[in-house]
């Protein structure tokens, strides 16, 4: 069913069925755990040194992005580097979900609207969304929460294997250029 906006970004159908379904048959599912890695070529180098099993390609007009599998501890992982941009990154994971992954953990870098130290865990709980992707997947709203049982989760292993981790919240934007003084000083009274 079709919620209709007059801003079109706004419109939101929650039928999941596509015209085009991101699903292939001619390659084998992939593994039903990934991470999905906004760390540049770190993600190959990692599969490189541990012999992933490339499984296929995600072919785009700038790159083919290599989809792994490697085993952790006696259970198969998907690996894939994540592209910068929603709507890049949304494109390898519907990717992804349409060949068999079910739970994803993603992970990299960010930037920053108050100053912190290097080499933090920044754990995001909520999201100003300010960009075009997530609009195509949820009902339109200013901010999504974040699952606090998935939230709790990766906080608790973390706290076993002694990373420190810090709760944000975090301010999406596919428009790092056009980021004001006004706006990020907007975004900052509201907490992101």
């Amino acid at each position: 069913m079709i919620l209709r906006n007059d801003i079109p970004i706004l419109d939101y159908d929650s039928d999941p069925n596509a015209v085009i379904m991101p699903s292939r048959h001619d390659i084998p599912s992939f593994p039903e755990r990934a991470v999905f890695g906004f760390l540049g070529d770190e993600i190959d180098k990692y599969a490189k040194a541990e012999y992933a099993e490339v499984i296929t390609y995600f072919e785009t007009i700038t790159k083919m992005f290599p989809i792994y599998k490697i085993e952790y501890k006696d259970e198969p992982i998907t690996l894939c580097q994540a592209p910068l941009g929603g709507a890049a990154a949304a494109h390898i994971l519907d990717f992804l979900i349409g060949n068999g992954v079910k739970k994803i953990v993603a992970s990299g870098s960010c930037g920053a609207l108050i100053p912190f130290e290097e080499n933090r865990f920044l754990l995001p709980t909520e999201a100003l969304r300010c960009e075009g992707a997530s609009y195509h997947y949820l009902p339109p709203s200013r901010t999504v929460k974040l699952n606090e049982s998935a939230v709790s989760s990766v906080e608790s292993t973390l706290a076993k294997l002694g990373v420190p981790t810090e709760r944000v919240k975090t301010w999406t934007t596919d428009a790092f250029y056009r980021e004001t003084k006004a706006t990020v000083e907007a975004r900052r009274a509201e907490g992101f």
